[in-house]
């Protein structure tokens, strides 16, 4: 499910999310991980492959082409959702996944 998820975030690079679609994916996104059925390292891991910039050596290169500015774009939306809905959380599983995602957002921008 995280798989597929994942895949959606960037919308294939064909069109920018303007619908709350970031949102609905990171609701769906916490749901899985608060299942308890994933570690630390799934995250990491998963966290990592959402915001890999390939096919662009590094995100700044995605402000090239439209493809690289709906995936730019999007990806920030999803990372920015997330954030806002798990940071102010106690939830002991969400807030251990904060500091990664601090990460993403200084990497995705």
């Amino acid at each position: 499910m995280l798989k597929s998820l994942a895949s959606q975030i960037t919308a294939h690079e064909q069109h920018y999310y303007i619908n709350g679609e970031p949102k609905r994916i990171a609701m769906a996104v916490i749901y899985i991980f608060l299942r308890g059925e994933h570690s630390g390292d799934d995250w990491n891991n998963w966290l990592k492959s959402v915001t890999d910039s390939s096919p662009f050596n590094h995100w700044r290169a995605a402000y090239q082409d439209e493809k690289g500015l709906i995936k730019l774009h999007n990806t920030q939306s999803f990372i920015y959702a997330l954030y806002a809905t798990i940071k102010p959380s106690k939830n002991e599983t969400l807030t251990q996944m904060v500091p990664n995602l601090e990460m993403a957002i200084k990497e995705v921008n």
